[in-house]
């Protein structure tokens, strides 16, 4: 870029560069597997409250990303901190079991809707944390909060192929696609009832059945207990 403004300043026409080649990421036949959807979730929010900012910035950042066969994707890792500096705004986050506002907040949204879309996707889930008390926004039992450092959603590509993370948004919703090979996997959520729990609001197990190619099927199940929400303003 020196050598374009020296030029330009001296009213050269000409100006010699060099180039240092780079590998390509991913390869034409790489390239040429990502073929297939493999996962896809929506959620949706009431239009222009601030949180929407936060949501619109983060799915922004992520849509686009490559995860490479074996590779392991922490949406920390790849949005960073979430700060002023960056664009995002304050908005109501859960810290505690309480609502408080925080630059960021609302970001756990987004995180919840690449959940699901990974989870449908049949893909190996490495961590997440769900919300302490439940928002009927998400499926119960199914989402995932976010907190830069400490609460990350993490998973790993374990297909033969590339893994691309598409994502949207609009006013009102956000969207996540996944894309990659066909792995022949197939995947449905068996939601047990909302069962109440002492000291607390309910607990309630997930089973994500997943069935492969061969007819192997593997049951996960997961429980989530929720404490009570806390009382409205």
């Amino acid at each position: 870029m020196s050598a374009l403004s020296d030029a330009v300043r001296r009213g050269r026409h000409r100006v010699s560069l060099s180039f240092t080649p780079l590998p390509a990421r991913i390869t034409t036949s790489a390239a040429r597997a990502v073929t297939r959807l493999l996962g896809t979730f929506t959620t949706r929010y009431p239009c222009c409250q601030p949180r929407v900012t936060n949501i619109r910035l983060i799915a922004k950042t992520i849509d686009g990303t490559v995860v490479m066969p074996g590779e392991t994707f922490s949406l920390n890792q790849r949005s960073g901190e979430r700060t002023r500096a960056g664009g995002y705004v304050k908005a109501p986050f859960i810290a505690d079991g309480e609502l408080a506002e925080s630059v960021g907040g609302g970001v756990s949204q987004f995180s919840t809707t690449l959940y699901n879309a990974v989870y449908f996707a049949g893909l190996r889930i490495d961590a997440h944390q769900p919300h302490s008390f439940y928002i009927d926004r998400y499926p119960p039992g199914r989402e995932a909060t976010l907190n830069f450092p400490d609460i990350d959603l993490r998973w790993t590509n374990d297909t033969s192929a590339p893994v691309l993370i598409r994502s949207a948004t609009d006013e009102t919703s956000v969207v996540v696609s996944l894309y990659g090979t066909d792995t022949g996997r197939r995947v449905r959520a068996q939601t047990g009832r909302r069962m109440p729990v002492q000291d607390g609001d309910f607990a309630i197990t997930v089973t994500r059945v997943l069935r492969f190619r061969d007819g192997k099927v593997d049951r996960q199940a997961y429980t989530t207990r929720y404490d009570r929400p806390p009382p409205p303003d």
